[in-house]
């Protein structure tokens, strides 16, 4: 699909592969050293940066598969980043991984039509701003140092500046954040979280509906530019999230009345 497009939406449909990749990663690593959750091992998605195998060795050989990435250039910082996360018992640094192909991005879109920019830049930087709500509320729960916490936040956002973003690191607990965020764009998502269940597996809700909505809109341009083909690709990726997920509760593992919790439409 990339090397059929035009050159100059060749860079960042390259990128934006490396991104969701990147998201695959950490979804990974965050099931891998933490207690992981049905909703985040269903995105684990590879999308062709790495290879398949790879998530496996993963699964069963930290060390090997930190050897493996330390090769790959689209994750200069994957292994200092695990093992950050790994030494201060923190989920925070992981989402750090996101930050390599958002910069790549960035400079991609400096490379389109003035008129495809912005739309390009509002569905980018939202990786942005989710990666930063989920190290918002780890951070919430974990209590790391208000610094630590500063510095693993991903600069490139759209729905906020990254300076509200840091102002929230001051906030003392989960209900406190939440009532922050409830007056924010991301209000919207977050009137059911007392009655979702974790917290987690909330926040990878809010993450689907969040890029659902935002590639709907990119959908609905004319004429067929970059973001269709990028918004395509997050429908697909929810579409295939929703499949994982009827998978385990084909497979007994969770109940089908608890999966259908989690379902997004696309």
């Amino acid at each position: 699909m990339i090397s059929s497009t035009p050159k100059f939406a060749a860079p960042i449909l390259s990128a934006y592969r490396e991104l969701l990749e990147s998201w695959g990663l950490v979804n990974a690593f965050r099931t891998s050293l933490f207690r992981g959750n049905f909703i985040t091992e269903s995105q684990i998605i590879p999308c062709g940066v790495l290879e398949r195998s790879f998530y496996e060795i993963l699964s069963n050989d930290l060390s090997r598969a930190l050897s493996l990435i330390s090769l790959r250039e689209a994750f200069p910082e994957a292994t200092t980043q695990v093992k950050y996360a790994i030494e201060t018992n923190q989920q925070g640094p992981l989402f750090a991984m996101l930050r390599h192909p958002l910069d790549k991005c960035s400079e991609a879109i400096l490379l389109l039509s003035s008129n495809e920019r912005e739309v390009s830049r509002k569905l980018l930087y939202l990786h942005g701003d989710l990666a930063n709500l989920f190290i918002l509320y780890d951070c919430a729960t974990r209590r790391p140092d208000r610094k630590d916490c500063s510095s693993w936040l991903l600069k490139k956002t759209h729905i906020l500046p990254i300076g509200a973003y840091e102002r929230l690191t001051h906030c003392s607990d989960l209900k406190q954040l939440t009532s922050f965020l409830q007056n924010t764009e991301f209000g919207r998502y977050l009137g059911d979280m007392l009655d979702s269940g974790p917290t987690e597996e909330f926040l990878e809700r809010l993450k689907l509906n969040a890029l659902r909505n935002k590639s709907r809109f990119a959908l609905a341009g004319y004429p067929f530019r970059s973001a269709t083909i990028m918004a395509a690709l997050n429908l697909l990726l929810i579409e295939i999230a929703n499949i994982m997920l009827c998978l385990t509760a084909v497979e007994g593992k969770i109940s089908v009345e608890n999966v259908s919790k989690f379902i997004v439409v696309p």
